[in-house]
């Protein structure tokens, strides 16, 4: 994606804007509090934790608008993107005042997703002021149940700076570039010790330990299978006596889970980030969420599970960085 970036040069003085491939920024719309940009900025990480799947030092947060309601558009990208783009602003003796997706060049719809094609990918833009970049082929899977609107990306950039802000604003503080590291080096030695004194707690109760979890696990089968007088080995006799349960439900959950792992192994380089088995609803339900590059992958891996006979009910997708998060509803076959 890094080759994808565009420095739009300035004739006039040494300021460039940054396009950068949708593909690698989020938009989120979150509620904050009342506080001045400075305090904004400190509890971000915390924020975003939430919404993000990875690693929050991993990427760059920045507020790229306040909203109506306490609500803000917040924007973000890996430092990799970020970095590279500065460095080939540099190069070209420009310093970067905004930074923006390509997909903020279209202007939001009043409703709907507003959505424009250049011929390999799609640019799309909500009306809350997200948007997101996907390939052609992927559309209808990505945007289904959705009105959407052609759009064309605007020449003129959007007013502010965008993701230019902190560390990558056109004049950052020389402390801006040490602050990170100083925290990580704070956390690496408190993270150190905590390890040093659970390791020494760990090692002096191991055995402890490790019995009273037989105890506890021996009387746990006691209570749920009393009629079962001979306990050999409780972790194999529990997992037969689950599957053959009257109501089926663990049977279910191995029929389940094997052709969902059965799917991962064969979709390449898909991952599974996890997994969740639910039965009182009545019907066995797995939820499952997976890491991929891209969409294709997204539907290629949905279409083997309705292959395999399941009822796929795809939920919600994020993306951070190059990483997309999808989540499924699965059910057994009809």
């Amino acid at each position: 994606m890094i080759e994808q970036i565009k420095i739009i040069e300035s004739a006039n003085d040494a300021d460039a804007v940054a396009i950068l491939p949708g593909e690698t920024v989020s938009f989120f719309v979150v509620s904050l509090p009342d506080l001045p940009s400075a305090k904004l900025n400190k509890i971000l990480p915390g924020v975003m934790a939430d919404y993000l799947a990875g690693n929050v030092d991993e990427v760059h947060i920045s507020i790229i608008k306040k909203q109506e309601n306490g609500q803000y558009l917040i924007g973000v990208c890996d430092h990799k993107i970020m970095i590279a783009a500065k460095e080939m602003a540099t190069k070209k003796g420009k310093i970067i005042k905004a930074a923006w997706p390509d997909y903020a060049l279209i202007k939001a719809p009043t409703s709907g997703i507003a959505i424009y094609n250049d011929g390999e990918r799609i640019l799309a833009r909500r009306s809350d002021e997200t948007g997101f970049c996907v390939n052609v082929n992927v559309l209808d899977h990505v945007v289904k149940g959705h009105q959407t609107h052609e759009a064309t990306p605007s020449e003129d950039m959007p007013d502010g700076v965008g993701l230019a802000s902190g560390k990558y604003s056109p004049r950052a503080p020389i402390m801006a570039y040490f602050q990170p590291a100083y925290r990580l080096g704070l956390i690496s030695l408190a993270v150190l010790i905590v390890w040093i004194i659970s390791m020494s707690l760990m090692i002096a109760d191991n055995e402890k330990q490790r019995q009273s979890y037989v105890d506890a696990s021996t009387q746990i089968f006691k209570k749920t299978y009393p009629d079962v007088k001979r306990i050999v080995n409780v972790e194999a006799q529990m997992r037969n006596l689950a599957s053959n349960e009257y109501d089926g439900s663990g049977q279910a959950f191995l029929s389940l889970s094997d052709t969902i792992f059965k799917a991962v192994s064969q979709s390449g380089s898909v991952r599974l980030d996890s997994l969740s088995y639910d039965k009182n609803s009545g019907k066995p339900v797995m939820n499952i969420t997976i890491i991929t590059e891209n969409y294709i992958e997204v539907t290629s891996f949905e279409s083997m599970l309705e292959n395999a006979g399941l009822n796929v009910t795809q939920g919600d997708s994020s993306q951070d960085g190059t990483m997309i998060f999808s989540s499924f509803m699965i059910t057994g076959g009809v």
